[in-house]
């Protein structure tokens, strides 16, 4: 699956998620935003949300999402990065989604 039918996949499933009215923004980083993902790799997002999200909901969405990308999605938040790179993330990562 290329770049682009991830990020589309991934913007239907934003779309369609219950979680709609508290997600503020998606954005893609690691492997695939800089096109060096393999077959296996996993797709990384950075979701920031408007309001507070239990981790229920958090594993719903992501397990959403997998299902329509047929990848591993590992789902973080900006608070959840390392202090160490988070900045360099938060910088680098492409934005897909955006309420």
């Amino acid at each position: 699956m290329t770049k682009e039918e991830i990020k589309n996949n991934i913007r239907k499933s934003i779309q369609r998620s219950q979680h709609l009215d508290k997600i503020k923004k998606v954005s893609l980083f690691r492997s695939y935003l800089s096109d060096m993902a393999r077959e296996d790799s996993d797709v990384d997002l950075l979701v920031e949300f408007d309001r507070g999200i239990s981790l229920f909901d958090l594993a719903d969405m992501q397990r959403v999402i997998e299902n329509d990308v047929k990848k591993k999605v590992d789902l973080l938040t900006p608070n959840s990065l390392s202090k160490y790179f988070r900045d360099e993330v938060i910088n680098q990562a492409e934005l897909i989604y955006e309420r």
